[in-house]
């Protein structure tokens, strides 16, 4: 009875939702950033390949490291 697989469809999506919501949002966290380069750029005084790398490749690796 309590078993997953044996769950109507309903409550398999509505228990699938928040796994779909919270990986969506890190990714739109990661991305996110982005566009705040050429400001962070001015602010820090650093070139962009530095500075693109410093914003998108730790998150990334953090992100990456967390599945483990």
């Amino acid at each position: 009875m309590n078993d997953p697989l044996n769950w109507p469809t309903w409550k398999k999506s509505l228990a699938f939702a928040p796994i779909l919501v919270f990986t969506s949002l890190g990714n739109w966290v990661l991305g996110g950033l982005a566009v705040a380069i050429p400001a962070l750029i001015v602010e820090f005084g650093h070139d962009l390949q530095g500075t693109a790398q410093a914003v998108n490749g730790f998150p990334v690796l953090v992100l990456g490291a967390g599945v483990l």
